[in-house]
Parts: structure tokens; C-alpha cells; sequence
């Protein structure tokens, strides 16, 4: 059975977010007891079932990189991937937490936080 291409991208889509919301809710918890051969492990799987050939994960607490890491084929770290329209909920989802922290106003100029370059 041939998976099409925006079936990946869904895929990976949920991969990736589900990825964040791992880490969302475990953050309290150091990265070493969370990122470990499991880990690895439920990725590669997780790849394999999307038919997923290469992807890079990185968990940034704060302005801080705690772990980056390349899964696959391509395991360069400064490889881009290309987004596609995920980028869209993926901002969409940033400025909503943004918002409940009270970190943003959304009464404001997005131009104000992400100008225009």
C-alpha cells in the first residue's frame, strides 16, 4: 500500500505535535529521564508506521537547546526540512499559549511581535 504525500505530512504532523505536548506536560522532569533509548525507540517507530524517512527533534526549554537530535536517513542537525503549511498551527498554537501566559496581547499588531523582514 503506497502512503501519499500529504498522508505523510499528517502523520508526521501528529508525530510532532504529540512530541510537544510530551513535552509540555513532562517539563518538570530533566531530559535525561525522558529522552533515553525508549524515546529513540517510540520515534523510529513512530517514522517507520508514517513511512517517515528522515526528521530532527530539538526541545528548547526557554532560550535554551536541552536536546536536538536527527532520526533516519538524514541525520544532520542544520538540514532543512521543508513545512509546508504546518507552520501555520504550529504559530497558532505558540501565540494561544503566549496569550493564557499573558505574555502577549491579541489586541496587538502581529507585526509588533513578528515583524515583517
Amino acid at each position: 500500500m503506497k502512503i501519499n504525500r500529504k498522508t505523510k505530512i499528517v502523520c508526521f504532523s501528529f508525530l510532532f505535535l504529540s512530541l510537544i505536548l510530551f513535552v509540555s506536560v513532562l517539563e518538570a522532569l530533566p531530559v535525561a529521564e525522558i529522552v533515553d533509548s525508549e524515546f529513540d525507540s517510540a520515534i523510529a517507530n513512530k517514522m517507520s508506521d508514517a513511512r517517515v524517512f528522515s526528521s530532527t527533534i530539538s526541545i528548547i526549554n526557554n532560550t535554551t537547546v536541552v536536546f536536538e537530535k536527527g532520526y533516519g536517513e538524514q541525520t544532520e542537525l542544520d538540514l532543512v526540512f521543508p513545512l509546508y503549511s504546518i507552520n501555520k498551527g504550529l504559530i497558532g498554537v505558540a501565540a494561544l499559549q503566549l496569550i493564557e501566559q499573558g505574555l502577549i496581547d491579541i489586541n496587538t499588531d502581529i507585526n509588533d511581535y513578528l515583524p515583517y523582514v
